[in-house]
């Protein structure tokens, strides 16, 4: 188990090799983290980023997303308040903690949807290893109280960041149809007026001095920002 933290270059070095490799995501999710690390990253996983049901097609996803949620700012003044010392460990440790964590809340295993000891194989590791560092993911994950709320009341006035993390304005307001969550309004910044076409989504709509937007077009909470992150700005 590693003991020191990360920098930035380490981390940035590895996510861009790893992001490319044949076996991603599972190099992410084997990587030696300090247990510190597990442990502080597992108190911020909302109760709605757990994964129900999750195939390796879903987990391929969900940990490229939390690898690109770093790499838009990995400077980010917001993350370095969040996080301190284990602001570079965020791709890996998250994404562990959340992976392994939803897994054991429906009592599997990573073992149960992918090879893993094939896995293993090609990166040098025992699959014995693999299944401890699962366990001890998976328990920080479900056993450390996590103090996020992050309901739509909580959600609204979050502040709102672009892709290359320039702040945008802030959460207005969250419609649903029925019990499903559709849109998301943002009161922008007085710099930052709406602009239909400002985005690459067509489904954006300017209402009054809001921008009304589709969910899939935003991240209604970044644990690495503490923030909503815009998608597809131009």
């Amino acid at each position: 188990m590693r003991e020191t933290p990360w920098t930035k270059p380490e981390a940035l070095d590895k996510l861009h090799n790893y992001l490319a490799a044949p076996v991603f995501p599972w190099n992410i999710l084997f990587e030696n983290i300090r247990e510190s690390a597990l442990e502080h990253y597992a108190r911020h996983i909302p109760r709605f980023h757990w994964l129900p049901m999750a195939t390796p097609e879903i987990i391929t996803q969900e940990v490229r997303n939390t690898c690109r949620d770093y790499l838009v700012d990995p400077d980010s003044p917001r993350a370095q308040q969040a996080h301190r010392g284990y602001i570079h460990e965020y791709p890996f440790a998250y994404s562990q903690c959340r992976i392994f964590g939803s897994l054991q809340r429906e009592d599997r295993s990573l073992f149960d949807i992918t090879d893993v000891p094939g896995i293993a194989r090609l990166l040098g590791r025992q699959a014995d290893d693999i299944r401890e560092h699962e366990a001890r993911a998976a328990r920080h994950a479900t056993e450390t109280p996590s103090p996020l709320r992050c309901g739509a009341r909580d959600l609204r006035g979050q502040p709102v960041i672009d892709m290359k993390g320039t702040p945008l304005g802030e959460i207005e307001d969250l419609l649903h149809e029925g019990e499903y969550l559709v849109e998301v309004r943002i009161r922008p910044l007085p710099q930052t007026p709406p602009k239909e076409g400002t985005l690459r989504h067509p489904g954006l709509r300017k209402i009054g001095d809001s921008l009304a937007l589709p969910l899939d077009s935003i991240t209604l909470w970044s644990p690495f920002h503490a923030s909503a992150v815009l998608h597809d700005i131009v």
